[in-house]
């Protein structure tokens, strides 16, 4: 008898629905806050993922299989890496359709960016973890954790930051586990639409 088999993949075309779903419910704090709409913010997400690399994209997005099946996916790149992939992303995003149709998107965009972390150019960034909730509790997580971990270290980075929102005590469970030590809990509101936004930002040498 052989146990559960899990495994990390960036080859996602077969499964790039899941990966999407994934992503989405990784990000889905913050595109309530961007977006306000869940529609748009999906619409939103398949033009940047279809038009150009992402920090979520492969290879630095990877979904996780157990037993050949999507039950997770995680995102990690170097500092570095990540201002470029963002600046990329807003570019395209303000030559879109969505861009140029909705003149305060780019308000709350940089109101959103003032609750997440600007890592420096040799941090680990953790972008991304999100699993369906059929994958937790049995160590998905944990073992998620671990390769976003280790890759860091192949990296040469020096220490792994994250941001996670206080909606997800799961995943908090999982970073305190792993002596992440909280740096800062950024919070902002829009008084345009009474929306807001809060993460906890999270630090680990390693």
């Amino acid at each position: 008898m052989t146990g559960p088999i899990l495994q990390l993949t960036s080859e996602i075309a077969e499964h790039q629905e899941s990966f999407l779903e994934l992503e989405y419910l990784a990000s889905r704090p913050y595109s309530e806050f961007v977006f306000g709409d869940e529609s748009l913010a999906r619409a939103v997400q398949r033009h940047l993922f279809q038009t150009g690399p992402c920090e979520y994209s492969p290879p630095e997005g990877q979904l996780a299989l157990l037993n050949s099946k999507p039950v997770g996916i995680l995102a990690a790149l170097p500092g570095k890496l990540l201002k470029r992939r963002r600046l990329e992303a807003a570019m395209r995003l303000a030559r879109s359709p969505f861009g140029r149709n909705d003149p305060d998107l780019s308000r709350r965009i940089r109101l959103a960016a003032q609750t997440m972390l600007s890592p420096n150019e040799d941090d680990w960034y953790f972008s991304r973890l999100a699993l369906l909730s059929n994958a937790r509790g049995v160590g998905v997580g944990f073992w998620l954790e671990e390769q976003v971990l280790a890759a860091g270290r192949r990296a040469g980075c020096r220490r792994c930051v994250l941001e996670v929102t206080p909606q997800s005590p799961e995943a908090i469970a999982i970073h305190t586990r792993y002596k992440f030590k909280i740096s800062s809990r950024p919070r902002v509101e829009d008084p345009q639409t009474g929306r807001w936004l809060e993460y906890i930002h999270m630090e680990l040498p390693l």
